[in-house]
């Protein structure tokens, strides 16, 4: 199908707003970036999608499980539903066309952390977040720890949508 756009930007649920907009910085809903892709302060985008429309790779039956990681294997998708890249624009490029030659509808989001908010006592590591694409060669355990040419991650999660 392609990738999908989102009427409404905000969290549905009051209390869950005010919860991501603390988490988030003030800010709990997503900034459109392309169509299909979204930027968010935090990673708990199926609030503003909505979670009775997601597909999530664990529910379901197993030849359907089966069926969704071939879509992706066949269409040249990412190999898994949420990873590491180095910006939100480099995983679009690599990836757009992709999405908008599958047959299932999709959306994506985005949660930037940068080195400068990090904290020399732990904070963002590589390995929590999934496989990671970039073009980048992490060295460290921990953002923090990246030499001068690492100065963000990208962590992105693709979600399939039942609609």
């Amino acid at each position: 199908m392609t990738l999908v756009d989102l009427e409404n930007t905000s969290v549905r649920d009051p209390f869950m707003a005010m919860v991501l907009g603390v988490i988030g910085h003030g800010n709990s809903g997503a900034k459109k970036l392309a169509k299909g892709f979204y930027l968010v302060t935090h990673f708990s985008f199926e609030h503003v999608i909505g979670e009775h429309r997601v597909i999530q790779d664990w529910s379901g039956e197993e030849s359907d499980w089966a069926r969704r990681k071939q879509e992706r294997a066949d269409f040249k998708l990412p190999p898994d539903v949420y990873g590491v890249c180095d910006t939100p624009e480099q995983f679009m490029e690599r990836y757009a066309a992709a999405f908008e030659a599958a047959p299932s509808k999709y959306i994506v989001s985005f949660n930037i952390q940068k080195k400068e908010h990090q904290s020399p006592d732990g904070g963002w590591r590589w390995h929590k977040w999934g496989t990671y694409i970039g073009d980048k060669q992490p060295q460290e355990e921990y953002l923090f720890d990246e030499g001068p040419e690492i100065t963000q991650a990208t962590c992105f999660h693709v979600y399939e949508l039942k609609w």
